[in-house]
Protein backbone atom coordinates (compact mmCIF):
# COMPACT_ATOMS: atom_id res chain seq x y z
CA UNK A 1 0.00 0.00 0.00
CA UNK A 2 1.29 3.53 -1.22
CA UNK A 3 2.71 5.58 1.80
CA UNK A 4 0.07 8.83 2.09
CA UNK A 5 1.35 12.04 0.60
CA UNK A 6 1.68 14.59 3.31
CA UNK A 7 1.20 17.63 2.00
CA UNK A 8 2.07 20.94 4.09
CA UNK A 9 -0.77 22.88 6.11
CA UNK A 10 -1.23 26.28 5.24
CA UNK A 11 0.00 28.57 7.57
CA UNK A 12 -2.84 30.67 8.71
CA UNK A 13 -3.94 32.45 12.19
CA UNK A 14 -6.18 29.85 14.08
CA UNK A 15 -8.52 32.42 14.27
CA UNK A 16 -8.63 33.10 10.77
CA UNK A 17 -13.00 32.82 11.22
CA UNK A 18 -13.45 34.26 14.52
CA UNK A 19 -14.07 37.60 13.16
CA UNK A 20 -16.20 37.00 10.95
CA UNK A 21 -18.93 37.59 12.25
CA UNK A 22 -17.63 40.82 14.29
CA UNK A 23 -18.61 42.29 10.69
CA UNK A 24 -22.43 42.45 11.13
CA UNK A 25 -24.94 42.43 14.13
CA UNK A 26 -26.68 39.35 14.76
CA UNK A 27 -29.85 40.90 14.02
CA UNK A 28 -28.22 41.68 10.68
CA UNK A 29 -27.35 38.01 9.86
CA UNK A 30 -30.30 36.91 10.98
CA UNK A 31 -32.51 39.17 8.55
CA UNK A 32 -33.01 39.94 5.15
CA UNK A 33 -30.91 42.95 5.76
CA UNK A 34 -27.64 41.90 4.56
CA UNK A 35 -29.43 40.10 1.49
CA UNK A 36 -30.70 43.26 0.45
CA UNK A 37 -27.76 45.53 0.86
CA UNK A 38 -26.15 43.16 -0.59
CA UNK A 39 -28.24 43.73 -4.21
CA UNK A 40 -27.55 47.36 -3.63
CA UNK A 41 -24.05 47.36 -3.44
CA UNK A 42 -23.21 44.38 -6.13
CA UNK A 43 -25.52 47.59 -8.43
CA UNK A 44 -22.96 50.30 -7.15
CA UNK A 45 -19.91 48.24 -7.83
CA UNK A 46 -20.84 47.43 -11.23
CA UNK A 47 -21.50 51.12 -11.71
CA UNK A 48 -17.89 51.77 -10.66
CA UNK A 49 -16.49 48.87 -13.19
CA UNK A 50 -18.50 50.07 -15.96
CA UNK A 51 -17.06 53.71 -14.90
CA UNK A 52 -13.31 52.54 -15.15
CA UNK A 53 -13.71 50.94 -18.79
CA UNK A 54 -12.55 55.16 -19.55
CA UNK A 55 -8.91 53.94 -18.40
CA UNK A 56 -8.66 50.31 -19.62
CA UNK A 57 -5.15 49.93 -17.50
CA UNK A 58 -6.96 51.25 -14.50
CA UNK A 59 -10.04 48.75 -15.38
CA UNK A 60 -7.87 45.97 -15.02
CA UNK A 61 -6.42 46.90 -11.97
CA UNK A 62 -10.10 46.78 -10.48
CA UNK A 63 -10.57 43.22 -12.37
CA UNK A 64 -7.76 41.96 -10.05
CA UNK A 65 -9.09 43.81 -7.05
CA UNK A 66 -12.46 42.44 -7.82
CA UNK A 67 -10.75 38.50 -8.38
CA UNK A 68 -8.55 38.99 -5.32
CA UNK A 69 -12.04 40.18 -2.82
CA UNK A 70 -13.99 36.89 -4.31
CA UNK A 71 -16.95 38.90 -6.19
CA UNK A 72 -15.77 38.76 -9.76
CA UNK A 73 -18.15 35.65 -10.32
CA UNK A 74 -20.86 38.22 -10.03
CA UNK A 75 -19.47 40.45 -13.18
CA UNK A 76 -18.00 37.58 -15.72
CA UNK A 77 -19.99 38.57 -18.50
CA UNK A 78 -18.83 42.01 -18.73
CA UNK A 79 -15.10 41.18 -17.51
CA UNK A 80 -14.98 38.73 -19.92
CA UNK A 81 -16.00 41.49 -23.05
CA UNK A 82 -13.85 44.17 -21.34
CA UNK A 83 -11.05 42.05 -21.30
CA UNK A 84 -11.43 40.71 -25.20
CA UNK A 85 -11.62 44.42 -26.34
CA UNK A 86 -8.26 45.66 -24.64
CA UNK A 87 -6.95 42.52 -25.24
CA UNK A 88 -7.39 43.22 -29.09
CA UNK A 89 -6.64 47.00 -28.83
CA UNK A 90 -3.44 48.08 -30.71
CA UNK A 91 -3.75 50.71 -29.11
CA UNK A 92 -3.62 49.21 -25.20
CA UNK A 93 -0.75 46.41 -26.67
CA UNK A 94 1.31 49.64 -27.11
CA UNK A 95 0.91 51.09 -23.74
CA UNK A 96 1.74 47.89 -21.95
CA UNK A 97 4.88 48.18 -23.49
CA UNK A 98 6.04 51.64 -23.32
CA UNK A 99 7.94 52.80 -20.67
CA UNK A 100 5.28 54.92 -19.15
CA UNK A 101 3.91 51.34 -17.82
CA UNK A 102 5.59 50.38 -14.66
CA UNK A 103 6.58 47.45 -13.29
CA UNK A 104 3.81 46.99 -10.64
CA UNK A 105 1.08 47.40 -13.42
CA UNK A 106 1.92 45.26 -15.93
CA UNK A 107 2.58 42.34 -13.76
CA UNK A 108 -1.49 42.44 -12.97
CA UNK A 109 -2.25 43.60 -16.08
CA UNK A 110 -0.32 39.97 -17.31
CA UNK A 111 -2.22 38.29 -14.32
CA UNK A 112 -5.36 39.15 -15.36
CA UNK A 113 -5.21 38.34 -18.99
CA UNK A 114 -3.91 35.10 -18.28
CA UNK A 115 -6.23 34.23 -15.29
CA UNK A 116 -9.04 34.81 -17.53
CA UNK A 117 -8.09 32.59 -20.24
CA UNK A 118 -6.04 35.11 -22.62
CA UNK A 119 -2.62 33.91 -23.77
CA UNK A 120 -0.57 37.50 -23.29
CA UNK A 121 2.49 37.55 -24.64
CA UNK A 122 5.41 37.65 -22.13
CA UNK A 123 7.50 40.04 -23.89
CA UNK A 124 5.89 42.29 -22.19
CA UNK A 125 8.50 42.34 -19.71
CA UNK A 126 11.26 42.77 -21.72
CA UNK A 127 11.63 46.32 -21.09
CA UNK A 128 12.23 45.77 -17.68
CA UNK A 129 15.52 43.91 -19.02
CA UNK A 130 19.09 44.99 -19.62
CA UNK A 131 21.36 44.47 -22.25
CA UNK A 132 21.98 41.13 -21.20
CA UNK A 133 18.39 40.02 -21.38
CA UNK A 134 18.92 40.12 -17.12
CA UNK A 135 15.80 41.47 -15.26
CA UNK A 136 17.61 45.07 -14.26
CA UNK A 137 18.93 44.84 -10.77
CA UNK A 138 17.44 48.38 -9.54
CA UNK A 139 13.27 46.51 -10.14
CA UNK A 140 14.03 44.82 -6.29
CA UNK A 141 13.82 48.71 -4.67
CA UNK A 142 9.86 48.37 -6.20
CA UNK A 143 8.33 45.46 -3.37
CA UNK A 144 4.67 45.81 -4.71
CA UNK A 145 6.45 45.55 -8.55
CA UNK A 146 8.36 42.45 -7.23
CA UNK A 147 5.60 40.66 -5.70
CA UNK A 148 3.79 41.75 -8.87
CA UNK A 149 6.20 39.70 -11.47
CA UNK A 150 6.28 36.84 -9.31
CA UNK A 151 2.64 36.31 -8.92
CA UNK A 152 2.80 36.97 -12.80
CA UNK A 153 5.07 34.34 -13.45
CA UNK A 154 3.14 31.89 -12.07
CA UNK A 155 1.15 31.82 -15.02
CA UNK A 156 4.07 30.65 -16.94
CA UNK A 157 3.64 27.82 -19.86
CA UNK A 158 6.23 25.46 -20.85
CA UNK A 159 8.73 27.09 -22.88
CA UNK A 160 8.65 30.52 -21.57
CA UNK A 161 11.76 31.74 -20.67
CA UNK A 162 10.83 35.19 -19.57
CA UNK A 163 8.79 33.74 -17.17
CA UNK A 164 10.94 31.58 -15.72
CA UNK A 165 13.78 34.20 -15.26
CA UNK A 166 10.95 36.71 -13.93
CA UNK A 167 10.10 33.81 -11.39
CA UNK A 168 13.58 32.87 -10.38
CA UNK A 169 14.37 37.58 -10.09
CA UNK A 170 10.81 37.81 -8.30
CA UNK A 171 11.89 34.71 -5.43
CA UNK A 172 15.49 35.47 -5.08
CA UNK A 173 15.04 38.72 -3.43
CA UNK A 174 11.36 38.45 -2.12
CA UNK A 175 12.56 37.07 1.17
CA UNK A 176 14.92 40.40 1.80
CA UNK A 177 11.89 42.46 0.28
CA UNK A 178 9.66 41.39 3.42
CA UNK A 179 12.00 42.21 6.11
CA UNK A 180 12.38 46.24 4.59
CA UNK A 181 8.79 46.63 3.61
CA UNK A 182 5.79 47.59 5.79
CA UNK A 183 4.45 45.13 8.00
CA UNK A 184 1.09 45.30 6.19
CA UNK A 185 2.85 44.28 3.08
CA UNK A 186 5.44 41.65 4.60
CA UNK A 187 2.31 39.69 5.71
CA UNK A 188 1.17 39.77 1.77
CA UNK A 189 4.65 38.91 0.66
CA UNK A 190 5.03 35.84 3.02
CA UNK A 191 1.89 34.65 2.39
CA UNK A 192 2.46 34.77 -1.75
CA UNK A 193 5.67 32.96 -1.25
CA UNK A 194 3.56 30.04 1.06
CA UNK A 195 0.67 30.30 -1.49
CA UNK A 196 0.72 32.09 -4.21
CA UNK A 197 -2.91 33.73 -5.27
CA UNK A 198 -4.21 31.61 -7.50
CA UNK A 199 -2.78 28.13 -6.28
CA UNK A 200 -3.76 28.81 -2.66
CA UNK A 201 -7.61 27.61 -1.17
CA UNK A 202 -9.81 30.50 -2.99
CA UNK A 203 -12.02 30.82 0.31
CA UNK A 204 -9.19 31.46 2.54
CA UNK A 205 -6.93 33.28 -0.25
CA UNK A 206 -10.22 35.91 -0.16
CA UNK A 207 -10.44 35.94 3.62
CA UNK A 208 -6.84 37.14 3.96
CA UNK A 209 -6.97 39.84 0.75
CA UNK A 210 -10.11 41.73 2.43
CA UNK A 211 -8.00 42.13 5.67
CA UNK A 212 -4.92 43.16 3.62
CA UNK A 213 -7.51 45.14 1.18
CA UNK A 214 -9.21 46.94 4.47
CA UNK A 215 -5.89 48.65 5.83
CA UNK A 216 -4.60 49.77 2.15
CA UNK A 217 -4.99 53.32 1.64
CA UNK A 218 -6.81 53.41 -1.35
CA UNK A 219 -9.65 50.87 -0.11
CA UNK A 220 -13.06 51.33 -1.37
CA UNK A 221 -15.30 51.36 1.03
CA UNK A 222 -18.08 50.07 -0.99
CA UNK A 223 -16.57 47.73 -2.55
CA UNK A 224 -15.01 46.15 0.92
CA UNK A 225 -18.38 46.09 2.11
CA UNK A 226 -19.50 44.51 -0.63
CA UNK A 227 -16.84 42.31 -0.52
CA UNK A 228 -17.60 41.06 2.93
CA UNK A 229 -21.30 41.08 2.80
CA UNK A 230 -20.77 38.34 -0.07
CA UNK A 231 -17.89 36.43 1.50
CA UNK A 232 -20.66 35.57 4.69
CA UNK A 233 -23.49 35.04 2.36
CA UNK A 234 -21.86 32.09 0.81
CA UNK A 235 -21.00 30.76 4.00
CA UNK A 236 -19.14 31.01 6.89
CA UNK A 237 -17.90 27.82 8.68
CA UNK A 238 -19.42 26.71 11.88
Amino acid sequence: MESEVQRPLADFPVNIWEDILTWFSNSDLASDTLKEKHSILKETVKESFMASRANPIENIKFIDTLCRLGVSYHFEKDITHQLEKSFDSLDFNQKIRQDGCNFYTVGIVFQVFRQFGFKLSADVFNKFKDEDGKFKAHLVADARGTLSLYEAAQWSTPGEDTLDEALAFSNAHLEEISSRSSPHLAIRVKNALKHPFHKGISRIETRQFISYYEAEEKCDSTLLEFAKIDFVANGVPP
